[in-house]
């Protein structure tokens, strides 16, 4: 019980420490420089995959706009990801989608 209350602690007191999502602009130079294969690994080596499959959810329509650029590069799950992110993008933003 001690040690998750440290935890809680320490994550309460070191935002810095949970993956942000970057911005769309990185992940476009990523795209430019390195490919999607390339751009996607990096993004869940660095636990960024997630925040920007959310950034995409949200219906935003930068980061939509990457959806395909992305798409090449995806396995199964990272595949599954990009789907799953732009149907909830749907209600939200239909137009980008």
């Amino acid at each position: 019980m001690r040690l998750a209350s440290m935890l809680t602690t320490l994550l309460l007191t070191a935002p810095e420490l949970a993956s942000a999502a970057p911005s769309a602009a990185q992940v476009e130079i990523s795209l430019a420089k390195v490919g999607p294969k390339a751009t996607i690994a990096g993004l869940v080596a660095t636990g960024e995959w997630d925040a920007a499959v959310d950034e995409i959810s949200r219906g935003d329509a930068v980061w939509i706009a990457l959806a395909p650029a992305l798409a090449p590069g995806a396995d199964a799950g990272t595949a599954e990801d990009l789907g799953i992110s732009l149907a909830f993008a749907l209600p939200r933003n239909a137009a980008a989608v």
